[in-house]
């Protein structure tokens, strides 16, 4: 019996004005999965998780999720984007109870699974940028989404940081097994140490769709992890042959 698909995207084609950004993209997505979409910048990574989350319509096409066409905000989805996005007046606690409309112990057990149990009454001023972070995650997990889109969330912290956020993504997919995060980044190094499908984006369509097959957890010092991005990065760096016909 063929497994059905959590996501199913069909004959997808995304203009701005006469601006192809995707053209005619089909994929599917397995409950559960976690996927990275890779590709140069302006090539529509970041507009294909805006499609999946209804915050844009597509030019053509549909996006089904759980058998249901998404129109308009996908209820079943939330976003973890770059800037971290909290309140500064409301403390660390009352920014994750933005997410849901549950009781403060969902939002507290959530925090905790982030490693800020201690940090329910500060505001937002006196935290770190990875614990900024942190806290924007908690606010996209405190809704119990299916679906987690992570545009680019560690683009703007530093090396250390941004580490520790990856090991702290891969812990909350791994206690969550039907949750599907799709992480949007540049990172191709991060990419391989987080996801086990890698979707390449280029010339408007999917140039590449790759199962990675390494067990977890990940290290760059491993032969097959450097095979791995040397794979991607040639895929994202060639450059087309024009002659003169």
């Amino acid at each position: 019996m063929t497994e059905v698909p959590f996501i199913e995207i069909q004959h997808l084609t995304k203009n701005f004005g006469d601006q192809p950004v995707l053209n005619d993209l089909n994929l599917t997505f397995k409950a559960g999965e976690f996927v990275a979409i890779v590709g140069q910048s302006g090539g529509g990574k970041s507009t294909l998780l805006r499609l999946l989350a209804g915050l844009d319509e597509p030019t053509k096409g549909s996006i089904t999720e759980s058998g249901e066409q998404v129109e308009g905000i996908n209820r079943q989805a939330r976003v973890m984007f770059q800037d971290d996005r909290l309140l500064p007046w409301q403390t660390v606690l009352e920014n994750i109870k933005l997410g849901t409309t549950d009781k403060s112990d969902l939002a507290l057990k959530t925090l905790s699974l982030v490693g800020l149990a201690d940090f329910a009454e500060t505001f937002p001023d006196k935290l770190s940028g990875g614990q900024k972070q942190r806290v924007a995650l908690a606010r996209a997990l405190v809704a119990q989404p299916q679906l987690l889109l992570l545009d680019e969330p560690l683009g703007a912290l530093d090396a250390l940081t941004r580490l520790n956020m990856q090991e702290l993504i891969e812990h909350v997919w791994q206690k969550s097994p039907e949750l599907t995060m799709i992480l949007v980044t540049h990172d191709v190094e991060e990419s391989v140490r987080l996801a086990d499908r890698i979707l390449v984006v280029k010339d408007h369509g999917i140039a590449l769709d790759l199962q990675v097959g390494l067990p977890r957890p990940r290290q760059n010092d491993q032969p097959q992890f450097n095979e791995i991005v040397d794979q991607i990065l040639g895929e994202i760096l060639e450059h087309d042959k024009f002659n003169d016909d």
